[in-house]
């Protein structure tokens, strides 16, 4: 139950990122959606945000303070 790190390489990182980057150009394509600014985004676009950036941010910490396993 030790592990040493989360996968061998930045694959899910890579994800995290594209999911952070993605949000804001889904909100844009929503038909009927207001401009950016709007109460819609505090509720829940800036929040949805914040999260992944976070979630993105310890993911890379992680990934920064792994340690390669002593067989390796």
């Amino acid at each position: 139950m030790r592990r040493t790190y989360i996968l061998t390489e930045t694959d899910i990182l890579g994800v995290c990122v594209g999911a952070l980057f993605a949000l804001p150009s889904v909100r844009a394509i929503l038909p009927g959606a207001p401009d950016f600014g709007a109460i819609i985004d505090l509720i829940g676009i800036i929040p949805n945000i914040i999260i992944v950036s976070l979630c993105t941010t310890a993911i890379a910490l992680s990934k920064l303070t792994m340690r390669r396993p002593k067989n390796e």
